[in-house]
Parts: C-alpha cells; sequence; structure tokens
C-alpha cells in the first residue's frame, strides 16, 4: 500500500470497522470511543494517510434515464441538486444504471459522502451496505418508510385528489383517468382521482394509453358519455387536446382536461391553456440538500428526515365550469 494512495476505506479495512467510523474518529465526530478512535489516528499516521480535502467529497447519484422523461419539472430539480452539492463542495457522480451491481461496485471503490436516488429507490442489499457505512441515503420523488431512509416527496395522492375535485367542483360528473396505475407516482394520483369520485358517489373510469387511437377515443366519449379528464402527466393531456380537436370535440364546453406536473412547454402551448398540477420537485431537492449540509457539517448525524410537500393546482382554460349550452358528444 504506498502512502499517497492510502484511503479511509484502507484505514478501515486494517482496523476492521466501517468507513464512516474512521471517518467519524479522524474528524474528531461523536460516536466512537476513546480507544478505537486513537487506534484508527494511530494508523492513519503510520500509513501517511492524508486527508482528502473538500473539494473531494463524492456523491453518488442514481438516476434511471432510460425510464424517466427529461422534462423541465426533472431538469429544475436536478439544477438544485448540482448547485447545493457544489455549494457543499461536493463532487457528484451519477450513473444512470439500475443495475445494483454497479452502485455496488460504485460504492466499494468510492469514499462516499452520502448516495442520492432520484425517482427510484435502492434494492434491500444496498440499503444494508450504505447502513454498515453509514453512508447517508436520500430518496428524491420516492417515499421510504425505513427509518434509515431520508426521503422528500411531492404528495401525488393529494395532487390527484385536487386535480378530480376541481372537475367535480366545475360540474363535471363523468371523469376518466387516463394513464398507467403500476408505478409509483400514477399509482398514487390513481388513488387520489378515486378517493374525490368515492366522496362525490361516483365510480373512478380508467382509459390506459390505448385511448389516443383515434377510433378508440371517440368510442369511448360515445359510451361512456365523458364530460371531464385528468391525464396522469401533460404529455398525455397534450395528446388528448389534440385528437379531441381533430375529431371536433370542444374544451372545455364538450369535455374539460387537467393534466399533471405543469410543464411549461406543455401548458403554455395548449389550446386552450391547460390547467395542471404543479409538481414540487425542486421544492423536494431543496430539502434534500438542506438535510445533507446537516449531514455533512454536524458531528452528529441528524435523524432521518420525511419530507411531502404538497403541489399547486394551476387553474387554466382547459377546465371552465361545464356551460348550460354545451351538447353532449354523439
Amino acid at each position: 500500500m504506498e502512502n499517497s494512495r492510502v484511503t479511509i476505506r484502507d484505514i478501515a479495512r486494517l482496523v476492521g470497522t466501517s468507513t464512516g467510523t474512521v471517518s467519524r474518529a479522524l474528524n474528531d465526530k461523536e460516536g466512537v470511543g476513546e480507544e478505537l478512535r486513537n487506534r484508527i489516528k494511530a494508523i492513519a499516521k503510520e500509513y501517511g494517510y492524508v486527508p482528502r480535502r473538500q473539494i473531494q467529497r463524492e456523491v453518488m447519484l442514481v438516476w434511471p434515464l432510460t425510464h424517466t422523461p427529461v422534462t423541465s419539472s426533472y431538469i429544475r430539480g436536478l439544477e438544485v441538486l448540482q448547485r447545493g452539492l457544489n455549494d457543499n463542495q461536493c463532487v457528484m457522480l451519477s450513473t444512470y444504471k439500475l443495475d445494483p451491481q454497479s452502485q455496488i461496485r460504485i460504492m466499494r471503490n468510492r469514499d462516499l459522502a452520502a448516495v442520492i436516488y432520484f425517482c427510484c429507490a435502492p434494492e434491500q442489499r444496498i440499503l444494508q451496505m450504505a447502513m454498515r457505512s453509514q453512508i447517508p441515503l436520500v430518496l428524491i420523488h420516492w417515499e421510504s418508510s425505513h427509518p434509515y431512509v431520508a426521503s422528500f416527496v411531492s404528495d401525488d395522492f393529494n395532487g390527484g385528489y385536487m386535480a378530480t375535485k376541481h372537475l367535480l367542483d366545475e360540474g363535471r360528473r363523468k371523469v376518466a383517468f387516463v394513464g398507467p396505475i403500476k408505478d409509483y407516482s400514477p399509482r398514487l394520483r390513481w388513488e387520489g382521482f378515486c378517493q374525490a369520485l368515492g366522496e362525490a358517489g361516483l365510480e373512478p373510469l380508467r382509459w390506459d394509453d390505448t385511448v389516443l387511437r383515434p377510433q378508440e377515443l371517440v368510442e369511448q366519449l360515445r359510451e361512456n358519455g365523458v364530460d371531464g379528464v385528468f391525464a396522469w402527466h401533460d404529455h398525455t393531456a397534450q395528446l388528448l387536446m389534440e385528437a379531441f380537436a381533430f375529431h371536433g370535440i370542444t374544451i372545455p364546453d364538450n369535455i374539460a382536461v387537467v393534466g399533471y406536473n405543469d410543464v411549461a412547454s406543455v401548458v403554455e402551448k395548449t389550446v386552450p391553456p391547460l390547467t395542471s398540477v404543479y409538481w414540487p420537485i425542486d421544492q423536494a431537492c431543496a430539502w434534500a440538500i438542506e438535510y445533507l449540509d446537516q449531514c455533512f457539517n454536524r458531528k452528529v448525524p441528524p435523524r432521518p428526515m420525511k419530507v411531502k410537500i404538497m403541489p399547486e393546482l394551476v387553474i387554466r382554460d382547459s377546465s371552465r365550469a361545464k356551460r348550460e349550452s354545451s351538447s353532449v358528444i354523439s
């Protein structure tokens, strides 16, 4: 082992403890016995360990690029993360691979200060590895009840509820949800949708993506008499609005439309402007940075935070109240 290459991981291996314990001992933080602290410092001195400079603090970001739409909302959140990590003099190691082995290799070969999962969650073995190494583990846009894991999410259930309640309050009585319900976010939005309809004594109706086929869409409208649509994402809402326009179905007179995420490039271009639920991913990321700042700069690690942020309904012309003179689609 060359002196110039000695790392915290090397010292941990020599002592027979975790990298987190070595880091706390070398930085005189609490949670390490005096005898063990002295032993760690003695070995570090013996092998010529040179502390990393602050700029070398490394954070791994796991982001499922192939499964995540790159919209203004996501970019806005990632920009908040990048600025916050820069302020804490961190280097961000990004990996777009959901393969746990790839993540484990990085965790084993780097002296990580934290691991962030953006719109995804770690497998159990990675969670256990982070706990053993005492690496702060942060989930953004993915809720966790595990006491070791910090999570920062938008309240998608209430977002779906308020979107649906708005359509009902505007006089719509046959409202359809358009989107999948298997994945994390759309499932919660669907559950909020069902809650609002249940309180109104109405049955939930869901369309999957096949409804975007022109003939399928017209048949569904005629068969179910739908007068309101809640789309799980603005891009889906945009496609629906284009299909409605093609078939001469007017918005909002014949049908009202509400989207989700409040994507600027979509809501500003639809005709009429699209009502949407603002997804506060930037706020979730700001909370995550605040938590990591405490992890990096306190002697005693903080308790993992669990933050859920209420989204905001931004009402535009696509969901105006149903007019008495509006005709039923035939």
